[in-house]
């Protein structure tokens, strides 16, 4: 089951979006909203709820697997990393 996030992303601010949603997407983890182990919704669930370009969500998606946050499984999904309780 994948974790809806009640995620906003403010499309008026000097703040690329890409980064406000990579933002969120920390502080949810942070917080424990988002545990080791949830699948995160499909990036068109995102595109759609968040009304940004795929590019937008797989940008912000790419550097918190680079991050080790976030881990994607082909044809499964992308999880919130098993060891991610312990980033800056």
């Amino acid at each position: 089951m994948s974790a809806t996030l009640p995620l906003a992303i403010d499309k008026t601010s000097p703040i690329p979006l890409y980064y406000q949603l990579e933002l969120a997407l920390k502080e949810a983890i942070r917080n424990g909203v988002l545990t080791p182990g949830a699948k995160l919704e499909k990036e068109s669930e995102l595109v759609a709820r968040l009304n940004v370009s795929r590019i937008t969500v797989r940008k912000a998606i790419d550097h918190l697997v680079a991050a080790g946050l976030l881990v994607r499984q082909p044809h499964a999904g992308t999880y919130i990393a098993g060891d991610c309780l312990d980033f800056p």
